[in-house]
């Protein structure tokens, strides 16, 4: 007999929802067959057999799992399997009690902290309790309590990770876009716009800048990466995603314009995987609204450095012979301070505005 266990997907959720089984009850499996469909608050995933066998589902597709905890069984045999079924149906019937529920770290501190009584855990009818499954048992019998989206609590858990670890610090520059709006003028119809740009601007500083686009190891050591791994915002009115453009640096500024649109088309129809969402080293993060002026994002964990892009701003004389103006965006660089200084967030975020500024440079992207 070999549990199915959930790992653990992604540093944000502590538990995903079965979505559906791949395969039926008690059917007969080999090892690295597709499962199960299991779902967090960022991406769908496909869970394999881990071995070949018979297979038991532990939990029912549409109900949620804590990580790490077992899903389902596959047994060696059928006469194993007919075994295991037997002895479950000889048990005698009872409700949840205490030692089947499953409760996430948080559930646990909010049960301590608070004294709920355990019946009134059992009465939520759940076998993995989590934090936001105990707030109707700690709201007065007046308030009404609205569980928000398990997307947004996923961001909420990166949000606060990000300022409880990381010492950030910030700054903003400004970056014209007259040879952007006359390169774009050329050739409308590309597809790049200015985050396909700044994703290929940003990747371009890799061999020189490589700290933005490490990850902390201890208070000493960082790990380099290899290759840039750009995370793009992703927010499309179903929840903020940071999908990633894996080998950015490798890529033409069409296949990043393309590659872009399909994983905000996945994004909106909640197509999004696991391996869309991960390896990423650095971010971009897009706020270019008409009325934003700029926007101070977080570092992400295990992460360096996160740039942001600000909305277009009216046009400012330019300080040189004759007024020449042009509209520009405010580029803000925020960095972990553990790592890199002023100097250097300065230096990188002057690097990536000069290949925005850069025509040529531009008109090499867009021809690629």
């Amino acid at each position: 007999m070999r549990d199915i266990v959930l790992p653990k997907l992604n540093n944000t959720d502590s538990a995903a929802v079965v979505n559906r089984w791949l395969m039926g009850e008690g059917a007969k499996t080999a090892s690295g067959e597709p499962l199960v469909e299991v779902e967090t608050s960022k991406a769908v995933n496909e869970l394999e057999a881990p071995v070949s066998g018979i297979l038991h589902h532990v939990v029912e597709s549409g109900a949620e799992a804590a990580f790490g905890s077992r899903i389902g069984v596959l047994f060696e045999s059928i006469e194993e399997y007919r075994n295991f079924l037997a002895h479950q149906q000889s048990a005698p019937a009872g409700t949840l009690s205490s030692t089947e529920l499953v409760m996430t770290k948080a559930a646990q501190e909010l049960i301590d902290k608070y004294a709920i009584d355990s019946e009134a855990v059992r009465s939520l009818g759940k076998k993995v309790i989590k934090a936001s499954d105990l707030t109707a048992l700690l709201a007065p019998a007046n308030e009404t309590v609205m569980n928000l989206p398990k997307s947004q609590q996923g961001v909420g858990r990166v949000v606060a990770e990000s300022h409880r670890t990381i010492p950030a610090a910030f700054t903003v520059l400004r970056v014209g876009l007259d040879a952007f709006d006359e390169v774009q003028g050329r050739d409308a119809g590309s597809g790049l716009g200015l985050a396909e740009f700044a994703v290929k601007a940003m990747a371009a500083q890799h061999a020189d800048h490589p700290l933005f686009f490490s990850s902390p190891a201890d208070g000493a050591r960082v790990i380099l990466a290899p290759a840039p791994n750009v995370g793009v915002t992703v927010d499309v009115g179903t929840g903020l995603s940071i999908p990633v453009i894996k080998d950015a640096h490798s890529r033409t500024g069409q296949e990043v314009a393309d590659l872009l649109m399909e994983l905000r088309l996945q994004a909106l129809d909640g197509t999004l995987r696991g391996e869309d969402l991960a390896g990423g080293n650095i971010t971009l993060s897009l706020n270019d609204d008409q009325d934003v002026v700029f926007a101070q994002p977080i570092v992400f964990p295990g992460q360096v450095c996160m740039l942001s892009i600000g909305g277009r701003q009216a046009p400012l004389p330019r300080v040189q012979a004759g007024p020449v103006d042009r509209d520009l965006f405010y580029l803000g660089v925020a960095y972990d301070h553990r790592i890199v200084n002023g100097r250097d967030a300065v230096m990188f975020g002057r690097a990536v505005k000069a290949l925005l500024e850069d025509r040529e440079w531009l008109d090499t992207v867009q021809a690629s």
